[in-house]
C-alpha cells in the first residue's frame, strides 16, 4: 500500500475522484471494504461537524438533525477516492434509507487542519426512537 504523505499529494490523487468519507462497514476491516478495491486510500479523517452515530439494529447509522449539538460526536473514518457512486448509492440505500451529502472532514494527519469536502450517507429515515438517556452515541466504528 502507498502512504500517501501530504495534504497536496491527496488532493492531487483525487482529482478525477470523488472523496468519499467511509465510517463503519466500508472501512479496511470490515465486511464491505472489497466494494473499494482499485480504488485509492486516501487517509485516515475525521468530520468537521458534529453527528450522531448508533447501531440502529446492528447497523451503523449517521443522523444529522437539531440534537448533533448536543449528542453527536466528531466521526472517525476513512477517506478514499471513487469513481462513480452508484454502487455505493445502491449499497447505501440512496434515496431510501440515505441520501449522499458532502461534509467537511480534516485529515488526521494534517495538522492544519484544512478541509476537505467528502461525500457520505447520512440516513434520512427520520424514524429514529433514540432512548437519550441510554443510547451508545459513538464516535468511531471499531470491531468488537
Amino acid at each position: 500500500m502507498t502512504i500517501i504523505s501530504s495534504l497536496e499529494e491527496k488532493r492531487n490523487i483525487l482529482l478525477g475522484y470523488t472523496p468519499i468519507f467511509v465510517y463503519a462497514t466500508l472501512k479496511k476491516g470490515f465486511f464491505n471494504n472489497y466494494i473499494l478495491d482499485g480504488f485509492p486510500f486516501i487517509g485516515n479523517a475525521t468530520t468537521r461537524e458534529k453527528l450522531i452515530f448508533v447501531r440502529n439494529f446492528s447497523t451503523p447509522v449517521l443522523i444529522k438533525n437539531n440534537l448533533c449539538d448536543t449528542y453527536g460526536k466528531f466521526i472517525k473514518g476513512e477517506v478514499y477516492g471513487i469513481k462513480g457512486t452508484d454502487i455505493l448509492d445502491r449499497i447505501e440505500g440512496n434515496g431510501l434509507q440515505t441520501e449522499p451529502r458532502m461534509i467537511p472532514c480534516t485529515f488526521d494527519d494534517d495538522e492544519t487542519e484544512r478541509i476537505i469536502l467528502c461525500r457520505t450517507y447520512i440516513d434520512n429515515s427520520h424514524e429514529h426512537y433514540l432512548d437519550m438517556e441510554n443510547e451508545e452515541f459513538l464516535n468511531e466504528w471499531v470491531k468488537e
